[in-house]
């Protein structure tokens, strides 16, 4: 199952600058592919958009196009703003 989408959308409100929209889009589209409390403790503890992208680009659901954003999650910013 491909979720590219889900990082996408997140990476959409992450543009717009509004970091919060962007936290509770990835933990309601997170929550349908994994309930998980941890995955729950993950999301809200982010405390900015680069730790954000980290974290949405750690969970093994991920694909492997979104994956390498966990190592270099600034590299999104510029990848997504296209």
């Amino acid at each position: 199952m491909n979720n590219d989408h889900i990082f996408k959308r997140m990476m959409d409100y992450i543009i717009e600058d509004n970091f919060k929209q962007a936290q509770l889009s990835l933990l309601s589209d997170v929550y349908k592919v994994d309930n998980s409390s941890l995955s729950t403790a993950i999301i809200m503890s982010s405390k900015d958009n680069i730790e954000l992208i980290k974290n949405a680009a750690g969970f093994s659901f991920m694909s492997q196009k979104i994956q390498p954003y966990y190592n270099n999650p600034e590299k999104a910013l510029t990848d997504y703003k296209k």
